[in-house]
């Protein structure tokens, strides 16, 4: 279950710090808004390369978990320099963590006390600072539990967008990576070079044969903005991790993250 947990953290946290170049932009939303959002997120853990028959057989059984949570996202201050530098405020209404298998209520580990618990403080505002695309700063309240706020920062993830075709450099819990934006109208795709990424503290690429291990990564998101390009209406995000044993090629592990973020709503932000 430990390590459950760390993959999914591994997977869906983001708090990135992404180097952005002159002319790019990011999103901007309106002032006098509250948006409202629905945001889902799995992970699951799995034997690389099952056959067919493998995968008709464990469909019921995966390991992993999920998140369902719904949210607001409102604008506290606007620079008044750059509409797209902005502080932001994040207002979870709802949040439940589920097991990815179909099991019963009553089979399910993650509805547990402990697990209720760890979510107590998901209702907790949480503020940042958007700045052409990138969160710049990130203001978390004292009493929130690890499990609350990796949902959130992987909601932040997801917000991290450009809105002009190009490639960057973003540092998350990857790495520092090699990004690149293709922008068609309101659609835009987002596809980081995951073996790209290096990890200062570490000083190794993720692709490091030197332990014995092969890896391979893929992730990519793609978006539906409004027609001002001002904000997202629906976002989807996958990301896979496959590590294999060099020596032992049939011990291996496959990972696959998912999310998925639409606007429900949006109302007349209420004056203070």
């Amino acid at each position: 279950m430990k390590l459950i947990a760390e993959v999914f953290c591994l997977t869906l946290s983001v708090c990135c710090c992404i180097t952005v170049p002159v002319g790019s932009s990011g999103l901007s939303y309106n002032p006098n808004k509250v948006y409202r959002y629905s945001y889902e997120a799995e992970v699951t853990l799995n034997e690389a390369d099952l056959t067919n028959e493998d995968k008709v057989h464990r469909m019921h059984a995966d390991v992993g978990l999920k998140v369902g949570a719904v949210f607001e996202l409102s604008s506290q201050w606007t620079n008044p320099s750059n509409q797209n530098d902005q502080i932001i405020q994040m207002q979870f209404e709802e949040a439940e963590i589920f097991n990815v298998s179909d099991r019963l209520k009553k089979d399910n580990t993650f509805y547990s006390t402990r697990k209720s618990k760890s979510l107590r403080s998901i209702v907790k505002p949480l503020i940042f600072r958007w700045t052409n695309g990138k969160i710049s700063e990130l203001y978390v309240n004292r009493a929130e539990t690890v499990t609350s706020l990796n949902i959130k920062r992987g909601i932040l993830g997801l917000l991290q967008l450009q809105t002009q075709t190009g490639q960057r450099k973003e540092e998350d819990p990857s790495g520092n990576c090699e990004v690149s934006y293709i922008v068609d109208g309101t659609e835009v795709q987002k596809m980081k070079n995951v073996a790209s990424c290096v990890n200062k503290e570490e000083g190794f690429t993720s692709l490091n044969k030197a332990l014995g291990v092969t890896s391979g990564s893929t992730s990519r998101a793609i978006y539906t903005l409004s027609s001002d390009l001002s904000h997202i209406l629906f976002a989807v995000a996958l990301e896979s991790h496959s590590v294999r044993v060099n020596i032992k090629q049939d011990v291996s592990l496959f990972v696959l993250g998912r999310q998925k973020l639409g606007l429900m709503d949006y109302s007349d932000q209420k004056s203070a």
